[in-house]
C-alpha cells in the first residue's frame, strides 16, 4: 500500500505540471479530477501489476488490489490536505 501512495503522490506531482490544473477548472470539481488524474491511472497500474504475478508461488488477489487502492486514495487524501493547508501548492509553478 506505501508504494501506491508513493505512486499517487508522483502522480499527482506531475499532473500540476501537465493538465491536472486544467482538468480541475474543467471538471469544476477538484474532488473529481484527482480522481480521474491521480486514481484512475494508478489503478490501472495496480490491476496490471496482479495480472502479471505470474511468478510461481505468487498468485492474483482482489485484496491486494483493493490495499493499492486504499493507497491511491490516501495519498489523494494526502495532496488535497497539503493543498488547503498551504496556498504555495494550489498553483503550479511558472
Amino acid at each position: 500500500m506505501l508504494e501506491y501512495v508513493c505512486l499517487g503522490i508522483a502522480i499527482w506531482v506531475a499532473g500540476r505540471r501537465h493538465g491536472l490544473v486544467t482538468l480541475r477548472t474543467r471538471l469544476h470539481s477538484p474532488v473529481k479530477a484527482y480522481l480521474l488524474g491521480v486514481v484512475l491511472p494508478g489503478t490501472l497500474w495496480a490491476v496490471s501489476d496482479e495480472l502479471h504475478q505470474l511468478v510461481v508461488g505468487r498468485s492474483c488477489s482482489v485484496w491486494d488490489w483493493m490495499a493499492d487502492l486504499l493507497g491511491l486514495l490516501l495519498a489523494v487524501w494526502i495532496c488535497r490536505t497539503l493543498e488547503k493547508r498551504w496556498d504555495w501548492l494550489r498553483e503550479p509553478a511558472a
